[in-house]
């Protein structure tokens, strides 16, 4: 069997809904025709439920579940904050959806859901989770601190990983007036998994946290925790945190996919054995290169990844294409680094793979910028194999 689990939290822009509809649709002809058992779940929280009724994407959603035997877990409790109804064809009960008989949503608690789907083929004892967005800007704070209680309660041990604005989560002194206060959270999940026997690693990027003014001087550790942050929440080399994932253990992120391949699993075959190591890693970049940190992040985070021997597959699509056109010109005075020259300089790594997606590309009426040679140009059929196999061909877990 070969399962993929899909979790969104955020909002689902109708471009994405096109190609996750044919990156599924296209897995489903591929397994079909090789006769492989596969199981798709989709967990849908916060802003990402409003793309079950808004009508200019929804369609996308009914396209899939007419095509695609498919398990959708809605997230009830942000749901029911919103004060709507789910309104798609054949609703039998506020808690369930079926399409053609194929399909249904049901109503459990949500991030219990998503361990237990995710248990069910775990590699080891732990759980990570990684967080992008600060607190009270953003809500997948609280999703991040609800989906490692529910891991705890599983018996997993628990682990945090700050990254970009993540870092802002150990915050000492949070207040929050009108919104859950997510450090001392923090501090309660550390406490339950010290009680059950359990240590709750939180590591957050150094880099990150320096920029953000939590350390003021040159330090030599590999952990430090800053004056400015809760007990335990240790600054990090971004190394420190890709150890983590040279472990085969579960990790999300508020929009993350994780697939386990089981074909591969079951079989004793040395030769797969040989080049399994840590589980492979793709990357969306999704964003413009300059405005917003994302694109500098996901770089920098797929090189440590590279070099840490994780094969690693960077996708330029959405708005990411912007990344990979025109000539970039950067003056030394600005203090950004050329994502141009980035990929060039990294372009030869063992690990490392660049691709861009055509229909994003033909979308903006934009085509890749002639020196960046090692980018690959995919279209939905071979945006579809990626996602399902790694560069060197073998994986049973993949993030």
């Amino acid at each position: 069997m070969v399962k993929i689990n899909l979790l969104f939290s955020g909002l689902i822009p109708e471009e994405r809904l096109e190609w996750i509809s044919g990156l599924l649709k296209e897995f489903i002809k591929n397994t079909k025709s090789n006769n492989i058992i596969r199981k798709i779940n989709l967990f849908l929280s916060g802003d990402a439920l409003f793309s079950l009724i808004d009508k200019r994407v929804r369609d996308y959603w009914l396209s899939i579940l007419k095509s695609i035997k498919i398990q959708i877990v809605i997230d009830y409790s942000e749901l029911n904050i919103l004060g709507y109804k789910i309104d798609m064809p054949n609703v039998r009960d506020s808690s369930k959806i079926n399409v053609n008989d194929n399909t249904k949503i049901d109503k459990l608690d949500f991030w219990e859901r998503l361990i237990e789907e995710s248990m069910a083929e775990k590699f080891d004892s732990k759980f990570g989770f990684l967080q992008l967005e600060g607190p009270y800007m953003h809500r997948t704070s609280v999703y991040a601190l609800r989906v490692l209680r529910a891991a705890l309660k599983n018996n997993l041990k628990p682990e945090f990983y700050g990254y970009l604005d993540g870092v802002h989560i150990g915050h000492k002194g949070q207040q929050p007036s009108e919104f859950e206060n997510i450090a001392e959270e923090l501090l309660t999940i550390k406490n339950l998994a010290n009680e059950k026997g359990h240590d709750f690693l939180m590591l957050a990027c150094s880099r990150c946290g320096t920029a953000r003014g939590y350390i003021k001087s040159q330090f030599k550790k590999d952990l430090i925790n800053s004056d400015d942050v809760i007990s335990s929440y240790n600054l990090c080399n971004l190394n420190k945190i890709i150890d983590q994932f040279e472990n085969k253990h579960l990790i999300y992120s508020s929009n993350s996919a994780l697939i386990i391949n089981n074909e591969l699993k079951n079989q004793e075959n040395s030769l797969i054995s040989e080049h399994y190591n840590a589980p492979p890693i793709m990357i969306f970049l999704t964003h413009s290169p300059y405005g917003l940190e994302w694109t500098f992040g996901g770089l920098s985070f797929a090189m440590a990844c590279a070099n840490h021997g994780i094969p690693t597959q960077i996708i330029f699509i959405e708005d990411g294409s912007y990344s990979i056109v025109g000539n970039h010109n950067i003056k030394d005075e600005y203090k950004i680094f050329n994502v141009h020259d980035i990929i060039e300089a990294t372009s030869d790594m063992d690990n490392l793979h660049y691709y861009a997606y055509s229909p994003s590309l033909e979308r903006r009426g934009l085509t890749i910028s002639k020196k960046l040679e090692s980018v690959n140009l995919i279209n939905k059929n071979s945006l579809s194999d990626l996602f399902l196999y790694s560069n060197n061909g073998y994986f049973f877990h993949k993030r």
